[in-house]
C-alpha cells in the first residue's frame, strides 16, 4: 500500500496560517494519512517554526514533504542557487524526506547541471523533486522530459512530482505527459481541473472517473500520492485517503 499524503494546503489558508500547520498533523493522523506535505507559503509572517514542527511530526509518525514556490533555473536560466540552499536548508530542519520545487526557466545548452549536480551531492539525504506547474514554461513536457533526459545523463538524483491537473492547464495531455515521465515520478498529486466563467478550479477527484485511475497505471507501484484539492470538511479527510489507498 502506498503512502498517502496530504498537504496542509487542502484546508482553509487563513485558518492553516492562523493555528500553525502543526495543528493540522493529529487531523492528518486521525483521518488515515501517512504523510504530510508542509507548504512554505503558509507559514505565517514568515513565522518558519520548523523545529517545532519536526517535533510534532515525528509524534505522530507522519511521512514529512516540504513543498516551496521557488523555481530551480532563475529567469535568466541559471542556477537559483542561493534560495535553493535556504529551502533545502528549511526542509532538512522540518526532517523532509522529500523537497519539491518548480523546474523554473531551464535553457538546455546554457542551464549549468553541474551546480545542480554539485548541489544534490551535497545534500545526499535529501530527495530533490521538481513538480510541473501552470506556467508555460515550468509546465511544457517538452522543455521537462529534455530537463530529465539531461540530468539522467549527467547521473542527478532529482525526480519528479507529476500534478495531473497543472498539465490541463498549460495545454498539455496528461496520459502522454505520464508515459514520457513515468520513469522520473516519484510523487503524484491528485486533482481535477475545470473551467468555469473563464477561471479554473480545482476539484475534487471523484470514484466513478476513470482519467486519473489510469494515470496512476503508468507509474511504479508503490509511487507516493496526495490529495491536492480542497477540502471542505475535516472529516471528508477519511474519505479521500481511502479513495487513493484503494485506487
Amino acid at each position: 500500500m502506498s503512502v498517502i499524503v496530504v498537504p496542509t494546503s487542502v484546508f482553509h489558508h487563513e485558518e492553516v496560517r492562523s493555528r500553525g500547520q502543526e495543528a493540522f498533523a493529529s487531523l492528518i493522523k486521525q483521518h488515515g494519512g501517512a504523510g504530510i506535505e508542509i507548504r512554505r507559503e503558509l507559514f505565517a509572517d514568515g513565522d518558519f517554526r520548523l523545529k517545532e514542527l519536526n517535533a510534532i511530526i515525528k509524534k505522530h509518525r507522519l511521512f514529512p514533504i516540504y513543498s516551496a514556490p521557488i523555481e530551480m533555473w532563475d529567469g535568466n536560466g541559471q542556477f537559483n542557487h542561493t534560495l535553493i540552499e535556504e529551502v533545502i536548508s528549511e526542509a532538512e530542519t522540518v526532517g523532509a524526506k522529500i523537497m519539491k520545487v518548480s523546474l523554473g526557466n531551464y535553457q538546455a545548452g546554457k542551464s549549468d547541471l553541474a551546480a545542480l549536480k554539485q548541489f544534490t551531492a551535497r545534500h545526499e539525504e535529501m530527495q530533490l523533486t521538481i513538480e510541473n506547474d501552470q506556467t508555460a514554461y515550468g509546465g511544457c513536457l517538452q522543455t521537462i522530459r529534455i530537463f530529465f533526459e539531461n540530468a539522467v545523463k549527467m547521473g542527478i538524483p532529482v525526480k519528479m512530482t507529476f500534478d495531473i491537473g497543472n498539465w490541463i492547464i498549460t495545454g498539455e495531455n496528461p496520459i502522454e505527459a505520464a508515459k514520457q515521465l513515468a520513469d522520473y515520478v516519484v510523487y503524484v498529486h491528485l486533482k481535477k481541473m475545470e473551467q468555469q466563467n473563464g477561471k479554473w478550479r480545482t476539484l475534487p477527484i471523484s470514484e466513478k472517473e476513470m482519467e486519473w485511475r489510469n494515470l496512476l497505471n503508468c507509474f511504479p507501484k508503490g509511487v507516493l500520492k496526495a490529495i491536492e484539492f480542497p477540502i471542505a470538511r475535516y472529516e471528508e479527510t477519511k474519505q479521500y485517503v481511502k479513495l487513493l489507498q484503494d485506487a
